[in-house]
């Protein structure tokens, strides 16, 4: 059986960014959701430094994330992603070692 594809990635904004970040990332997340392949896509905000955010993705597969990270609103965020973002998006694909 083939095994879902886990993704946390981390984006962290520019100083005085957060706000905007923010306020690009929540719409965009619930259109991530509506993706071909997306199991589950939570979003989340680091308590101990604002504007440090952390999602939590669930894929079918590599070609759904693949799929995902083509989407018209991905293309359409990722320019001013690079204007709020400190330094690069960092994305981590992970396999389940041991399942909850």
């Amino acid at each position: 059986m083939k095994q879902d594809l886990y993704v946390v990635a981390v984006l962290t904004a520019k100083t005085g960014k957060a706000d905007e970040l923010r306020k690009l990332l929540l719409p965009a997340v619930e259109a991530f959701r509506q993706e071909e392949g997306c199991k589950a896509y939570a979003l989340h905000e680091d308590t101990q430094q604002a504007g440090r955010f952390v999602s939590y993705e669930v894929w079918r597969d590599k070609a759904a994330l693949d799929g995902h990270m083509k989407s018209p609103t991905m293309q359409q965020a990722t320019p001013k992603l690079q204007q709020l973002l400190d330094g690069e998006m960092q994305q981590f694909l992970l396999d389940t070692l041991l399942q909850l």
